[in-house]
């Protein structure tokens, strides 16, 4: 069975930076966290500032240097989340200085190294992974996400690109969206179709002990 790498990023305007950032910040709320035990990570560029305040400051920089107002629309901030197929976690964990650098070259590699500005290695939920934060800013110092964002020819590039530096740790890309016609999900809707799905095999408000043993076996058939 294959190991996979996996890269997935969210755009984000500048009103909806700062709830980002308390998501990362404020973490002890979280239902998901499988290993609250577990210290996580956070390594950011500018010490002093939050990542709504760095936005801020580059993009009046921006606005002073072209004499234009940034819209208010734009992509401000982007989010990638870097992680890999659960089955690796413990080969990960041995080579997790490796991989962690392996992971911040790529990101300056193709974003920019001045563009990253926060990390946070998270320890708490079921997989380790990375959120990573780039402020889309161009050659020329402008807000810019359709750089790297705007196509789908695009977004392939990047997938392709991941997988190669993650390679040597026996990780490689899965296949395209344009083939398996996949859809994210949330693992709230994630959650929602497990309970449909064993409720129309079981029928109504089964018992744990009888919808344990459905959910393990449709999860790895019906909800790859």
């Amino acid at each position: 069975m294959a190991n996979y790498c996996i890269m997935r990023f969210q755009k984000h305007r500048k009103s909806s930076i700062a709830k980002v950032e308390r998501h990362q910040n404020e973490r002890e709320h979280l239902k998901n966290r499988a290993h609250p035990e577990r210290q996580n990570k956070t390594i950011k560029r500018y010490h002093d500032e939050t990542m709504l305040q760095t936005v801020k400051r580059l993009q009046k920089a921006q606005e002073i240097r072209t004499g234009r107002k940034v819209r208010k629309d734009s992509v401000a901030l982007v989010e990638i989340v870097l992680t890999f197929s659960p089955e690796m976690e413990e080969h990960i964990k041995r080579n997790f200085k490796e991989w962690y650098q392996k992971n911040i070259q790529w990101l300056k590699d193709t974003f920019c190294s001045d563009n990253l500005i926060r990390c946070d290695i998270n320890r708490d939920q079921e997989t380790l992974h990375l959120h990573t934060f780039i402020v889309p800013i161009d050659e020329h110092g402008n807000f810019n996400a359709k750089k790297w964002f705007g196509k789908k020819e695009q977004l392939e590039k990047l997938q392709d690109s991941y997988a190669e530096y993650m390679a040597e740790f026996g990780l490689e890309r899965g296949l395209s969206k344009n083939i398996t016609k996949a859809i994210h999900q949330t693992k709230q809707q994630y959650e929602r179709r497990m309970a449909k799905l064993i409720d129309d095999i079981l029928g109504d408000k089964p018992t744990p002990q009888k919808a344990e043993p459905i959910r393990s076996s449709i999860a790895d058939e019906v909800l790859r």
